[in-house]
């Protein structure tokens, strides 16, 4: 991974109309509805079914069945199977199956970079509500130089541990750029926008060449394996 140096600050116009933004964009909103599924899953179990109103059954029942198939449109309606639909999906695979390592320890001089990639590991992509002093510590001040930090480290603890080939670790590298974004977007410490325009810069700066190398996002998450790498 390349470094990035000085202290860039990302701006809107250079990153909103990015391709890493809209995927992050795309990749966020399929992890925010994951999170609502499992909410809804939980609050779903510990909640005693009622009986439904005897009137309830005298809809036709094509009208009990347009609900539910409007439902269905609409979800399918935000995902639509375009390329960078496509990628998002392929990124959250890749982004599950990487060994979070919680045996391994964060080593960072700077206590608050420590703080923060140890309750990004053990927390997930449910942060809300997590530790809600170093939240506070961290509104309003977190900068593009910090999010670069917290990035890196994680990746040097995570990253490592992947199992595969050059291309597979670039891959896993760049699916848990999209993950720190995406779970730092949750936190209540910039606006979620300005989150997704670090995490966009910093795509751009430390793997656009190796995207463009492959052709593209899409072809560099077609699944080629280390035969097909580019010399």
């Amino acid at each position: 991974m390349e470094t990035i140096s000085g202290e860039v600050s990302p701006t809107a116009a250079s990153v909103d109309d990015s391709t890493e933004f809209k995927l992050l964009q795309a990749y966020c909103t399929r992890r925010k509805k994951r999170s609502s599924k499992r909410r809804s899953a939980l609050n779903e179990s510990l909640v005693t079914p009622l009986r439904l109103p005897h009137h309830t059954s005298q809809l036709k029942p094509n009208q009990k069945a347009v609900g539910s198939s409007g439902l269905r449109r609409v979800a399918q309606g935000l995902a639509p199977p375009d390329e960078l639909g496509r990628v998002a999906d392929k990124l959250t695979q890749i982004a599950d199956n990487v060994d979070h390592v919680p045996d391994v320890v964060v080593t960072d001089s700077d206590d608050l970079i420590q703080r923060l990639v140890e309750l990004l590991r053990e927390a997930g992509d449910e942060l809300d509500g997590k530790n809600p002093e170093l939240v506070k510590q961290l509104q309003g001040s977190f900068s593009y130089s910090l999010f670069e930090k917290v990035t890196k480290t994680f990746l040097d603890c995570v990253v490592p541990s992947w199992a595969g080939s050059t291309h597979g670790t670039q891959q896993a590298q760049i699916a848990m750029t999209f993950e720190v974004t995406s779970r730092l977007s949750t936190l209540d410490v910039q606006p979620m926008n300005r989150i997704m325009g670090f995490g966009a810069h910093f795509l751009q700066q430390n793997f656009s060449g190796w995207v463009q190398k492959y052709g593209g996002w899409e072809k560099a998450f077609d699944g080629q394996d280390d035969e097909d790498e580019v010399q």
